[in-house]
């Protein structure tokens, strides 16, 4: 959903929106103003990304699928060992 929204596609699309009086070169003070702040807004794409996820019930995990799954009255029950038999015995020969 939000995976689009990378720090390189937000910082081309900043510097195309410019004024075009403006010097958007790499190490010009336009560019240096706008790069830091778009590292900071990149990531909180990433994290809406992943809260985003850990809200929706085929996506979700942990605490979080348990959390979604008490919406809907249910309770995941906890891990147990798996217990089983297996009988070995000799084929039978036929003549």
């Amino acid at each position: 959903m939000f995976e689009s929204y990378t720090y390189e596609k937000l910082l081309e699309e900043v510097l195309n929106n410019a004024p075009d009086d403006i010097d958007t070169r790499p190490g010009s003070i336009f560019y240096d103003a706008v790069s830091g702040i778009l590292i900071k807004i990149a990531k909180y794409y990433t994290d809406l990304e992943l809260i985003f996820s850990l809200s929706q019930v085929e996506t979700a995990s942990g605490e979080y699928l348990d959390s979604k799954a008490s919406e809907y009255g249910i309770t995941r029950h906890k891990a147990e060992k798996a217990l089983s038999l297996i009988h070995i015995s000799e084929p039978t020969r036929r003549s």
